[in-house]
C-alpha cells in the first residue's frame, strides 16, 4: 500500500517488519516532522511500521535473519555514529625503595597510586544495532495547537475503521525506504582510586652440598574504590504527560533519525551524535491540545553505586638448585584476603537517583594457593631439559554478582575463580643454542567462573515483571522504569577445562635475523550450567505462575511468542534453559581449537640500509566451533559442527638512529591485516536443539590499519 517493493528473504515467504515498538510516541530528528513530539497512538492502524532484521516482527512474518547483502548495509556502515564516545583522565605516581644487606639480602618497598576519571557515552546498545527501513509514505499534517490538521472517520460516519483521520494536507514522506534508527541517549561518570603497598625481600643461601636457594617473599595491600553514575536523556518539563515519574515512554521513548550507511564522510553514516545535536523543547502534537503536554529534554541520574575492595595478599617461594646445577626447583604458597563492599543506590519517587544508601555488609572471602615445579637439564645431553608444574590459582572476579533482583544484588558477590593447572614437557636447546624449542602439555580445571547468559532471558523476565506490575498489556510504567522495580541482572556461573598442547620455536639464525613461531591445541569443555538462572525462576515459579494468564505488551521486547501471555514467557524461559544446560559437559563453542602465530624480522647492521628492520607475520585461526548437538539415545555420539579456519598477515618497518651524542630515535610502522582479509567470520553461535539448527552471528575482520609511533632514549 505505501508503494515500496516488498523485501522478501531468499528461502522465505515474508518480509520482516517491526512496529514502533509499542512506544505511543515518536521524536524524529530529521525531516519534515524534526523536533517535533508526535502522537502515533497505541494501536497498530495509528503505529508507524518498520522493515527490519529486528526479533519485534508481527504475526505472520518470520523472525530476524542475519543481513549481509551489502548493497542494502555495508560493513563500512557506522551506525551508533560520533556520539559513542569515551574521555579518561589517568595519573599514576610510584615510589620505590630496593636496599641490599650484605651480599645476599635485598628488600624491596614499593608504593603506588592510581586515578581514573572516565566518562562513557552511550548512543544506542548493541540491541538496538540492525537493519531497519522506514516504510511510512506519507506524514500527516498539524494546526498551530499541535492538534491534527484532518476530520474524524469512523464507521458510523464516513464507513472508515474506527479512528481513522481524513487530512486536509498530508506530506510526501522524504525518507521512504530510508534506514531509521533509533537511540535512547545516555552516560556515565566513574570515579577509581587505587592505592597499592608492596613490602618484598629475597635472600640467597648457598649450602653447597644440599644445594643452592633463593627465598622470596611479599606482603602486599590493594585497596580501589569505585564510584559510578548514569544519566539518561528524558522529558524533564513539569507538564509531561505523566508526571508521577521522570522515565516513562510517554514522557519520551529515545530519538529516531534517518541514517545514509552509504555516505561518503564516515560522520553522515551514524546517528547524529545526542550532545551535539539537542533536542528542541515544545508541545506535544497529535495529542489533545487542552491536555496541555510539553516537551523539555535534559538528563536525570538514573543509578550509583560505589564499592571499595580491599586485597591483602601475602606470599613465600623458595627456588632451589641441585646436582651442580642440573635439577631447578620452585615452590610457592599464597595466601589472598578479600573484603568487599558495596554501596546502592536511593532513588525518589519519580525514579531520580537521588544518592546512596548505606554500606552493605563486608563480603570476605579468603583462598589459600601454591605452586610447585622443576626443571631437569639432562646430564651430558646439553641441548635438553624436561619441566613439570602444578599450581591452584584463586582470582577476584571485580564483584561481580549472582543473578537476583537489583536490591538484593550487592549481597551477594560471585566471589573468586578457582582451579588447578598442570603442565610440563621438553626443552630444545640446538644449533649452538641459536634456535630453542619447547613442547608442553596442558590440563587445566576452573570453578566459579563467572559469565553471562542470553540477552533473551533478561528480555522475559523483564516482560513477566512489567506485565504483572501493570496487571496485563497496557504499559504504563515497565519494571526498568519503576523505582521499586525488580530490576533482573547479575551474572551466571560454570565450571569449565582446557586441555591441550603447545609447540614454541624462538631462532636467531644469524645477528641480524629472528623468527619466532607458536603452534597450540587447546579443548575446552564447560560444566555446571545455567544453575543461577534455574534458583532466581524457582524462588518466583509461584508468583508467575499465578499470573500466567495475563497478555503481554507485545510492542516490547520479546515480541510475540505463543498466546502471548506470562505463561508463553514462563514457557520460553524454561525452553532457554534447557538450551543453556544442552551444552553441559560438551565442548565449548565459539573458540578455534587450533591456532599459530609465525613472525620473522630482519635488521641492517651495515651498509646503506643500517639502522632499517623489515618484518612481518601470519596469525592463523583454525575452525571454529559453531555448535554441539548433544548425544542421544538415538544418537549416541555428540555431533560438533566447525566452521572456516582464516590467516591474518600484519607487517612491520623500523628505523633506528641516534638523534645526537644523548638521544636515539626509533621509528616504527605496524602494518595490521596486511593482505586485507575481509572475509565474513562467526561472531558467536549456538545449536539450537528445538529447531536442530545453528543459530550464527556474524562479522567482518576489521580492514588494514596502520600505526606509526617514535621513541625517544635519553
Amino acid at each position: 500500500a505505501n508503494g515500496l517493493t516488498a523485501d522478501i528473504p531468499a528461502g522465505q515467504t515474508f518480509e520482516r517488519r517491526t512496529a514502533h515498538l509499542g512506544n505511543p510516541y515518536v521524536m524524529l530528528t530529521d525531516g519534515p516532522l524534526a523536533g517535533k513530539m508526535l502522537y502515533v497512538g497505541d494501536r497498530n492502524e495509528g503505529k508507524r511500521y518498520y522493515r527490519t532484521t529486528f526479533g519485534n516482527n508481527l504475526p505472520g512474518y518470520n523472525t530476524p535473519v542475519f543481513l549481509d547483502d551489502e548493497s542494502k548495509y555495508p560493513r563500512t556502515a557506522n551506525l551508533i555514529g560520533s556520539g559513542a564516545k569515551h574521555f579518561t583522565d589517568y595519573s599514576n605516581y610510584n615510589f620505590t625503595v630496593d636496599h641490599r644487606f650484605g651480599q645476599n639480602f635485598n628488600v624491596n618497598l614499593t608504593a603506588a597510586t592510581t586515578t581514573i576519571d572516565r566518562e562513557d557515552r552511550n548512543v544506542m546498545g548493541f540491541s538496538s544495532i540492525g537493519y531497519k527501513l522506514d516504510i511510512t509514505s506519507t506524514l500527516p499534517t498539524f494546526n498551530t495547537d499541535g492538534s491534527y490538521n484532518a476530520t474524524v472517520g469512523g464507521p458510523d460516519t464516513t464507513g472508515q475503521g474506527t479512528g481513522a483521520l481524513n487530512f486536509d494536507q498530508i506530506i510526501t514522506n522524504p525518507y521512504a525506504g530510508s534506514i531509521i534508527a533509533s537511540s535512547s541517549p545516555s552516560y556515565s561518570l566513574t570515579e577509581q582510586t587505587q592505592d597499592d603497598i608492596r613490602l618484598g625481600a629475597s635472600y640467597h643461601l648457598d649450602t653447597d652440598s644440599i644445594g643452592d636457594h633463593m627465598l622470596l617473599g611479599f606482603a602486599q595491600s590493594s585497596k580501589t574504590g569505585r564510584n559510578s553514575q548514569n544519566f539518561a536523556e528524558t522529558n524533564i518539563s513539569p507538564n509531561r504527560p505523566n508526571t508521577n515519574t521522570w522515565f516513562n515512554n510517554s514522557n519520551y521513548a529515545g530519538r529516531d533519525a534517518h541514517v545514509d550507511v552509504f555516505a561518503s564522510d564516515l560522520l553522515s553514516r551514524g546517528f547524529p551524535d545526542p550532545w551535539e545535536n539537542e533536542l528542541p523543547s515544545g508541545i506535544y502534537y497529535g495529542v489533545d491540545p487542552a491536555l496541555g503536554y510539553e516537551f523539555q529534554p535534559g538528563w536525570i541520574r538514573n543509578n550509583w553505586n560505589a564499592s571499595e575492595t580491599t586485597i591483602d595478599s601475602y606470599a613465600f617461594a623458595l627456588q632451589s638448585r641441585f646436582l651442580n646445577n642440573s635439577l631447578v626447583t620452585t615452590a610457592g604458597v599464597r595466601r589472598d584476603e578479600v573484603e568487599i563492599i558495596n554501596q546502592s543506590r536511593i532513588n525518589d519517587s519519580l525514579g531520580e537517583t537521588t544518592g546512596l544508601g548505606e554500606p552493605g555488609l563486608p563480603q570476605t572471602e579468603k583462598g589459600d594457593t601454591y605452586s610447585i615445579g622443576a626443571v631437569y637439564h639432562v646430564p651430558n645431553v646439553e641441548w635438553l631439559s624436561l619441566f613439570a608444574n602444578k599450581s591452584t590459582n584463586f582470582q577476584p572476579q571485580g564483584g561481580a554478582q549472582y543473578v537476583e533482583d537489583e536490591i538484593l544484588r550487592p549481597n551477594l558477590e560471585i566471589g573468586a575463580l578457582k582451579g588447578t593447572g598442570y603442565d610440563y614437557g621438553v626443552k630444545l636447546r640446538l644449533l649452538d643454542e641459536k634456535a630453542f624449542v619447547t613442547l608442553s602439555a596442558f590440563d587445566v580445571s576452573q570453578s566459579n567462573a563467572s559469565t553471562g547468559f542470553d540477552g533473551n532471558f533478561t528480555s522475559y523476565v523483564n516482560a513477566i515483571w512489567t506485565t504483572i506490575l501493570n496487571n496485563g498489556p497496557v504499559t504504563d510504567m515497565t519494571d526498568a522504569q519503576d523505582p521499586n522495580g525488580h530490576h533482573f541482572g547479575g551474572r551466571e556461573t560454570r565450571d569449565q577445562t582446557a586441555k591441550g598442547w603447545e609447540l614454541e620455536f624462538t631462532a636467531n639464525p644469524t645477528d641480524s635475523w629472528r623468527i619466532s613461531l607458536n603452534v597450540s591445541k587447546t579443548d575446552n569443555a564447560v560444566a555446571n550450567l545455567g544453575n543461577n538462572l534455574a534458583a532466581y525462576f524457582d524462588k518466583h515459579s509461584a508468583e508467575w505462575n499465578a499470573a500466567r494468564g495475563l497478555s503481554y505488551d507485545t510492542g516490547r521486547s520479546p515480541g510475540f511468542l505463543g498466546n502471548n501471555t506470562v505463561g508463553d514467557l514462563i514457557d520460553g524461559l524454561d525452553n532457554l534453559l534447557a538450551l543453556t544446560r544442552a551444552d553441559e559437559g560438551l565442548t565449548e563453542t565459539n573458540i578455534r581449537p587450533y591456532n599459530a602465530n609465525l613472525f620473522t624480522a630482519y635488521s641492517f647492521r651495515e651498509g646503506g640500509l643500517k639502522g632499517f628492520t623489515v618484518g612481518g607475520g601470519v596469525n592463523y585461526r583454525g575452525d571454529q566451533i559453531l555448535g554441539v548437538n548433544p548425544a542421544t539415545i538415538d544418537n549416541p555420539v555428540a555431533q560438533v559442527f566447525k566452521g572456516n579456519d582464516y590467516f591474518l598477515t600484519n607487517a612491520m618497518f623500523g628505523y633506528q638512529f641516534a638523534m645526537n651524542e644523548s638521544v636515539d630515535v626509533r621509528l616504527q610502522l605496524n602494518v595490521d591485516n596486511f593482505l586485507q582479509n575481509d572475509d565474513k567470520q562467526v561472531l558467536a553461535s549456538r545449536y539450537n536443539v528445538t529447531t536442530s539448527s545453528l543459530e550464527p552471528f556474524y562479522y567482518y575482520l576489521e580492514p588494514r590499519s596502520y600505526t606509526f609511533s617514535a621513541n625517544f632514549s635519553f
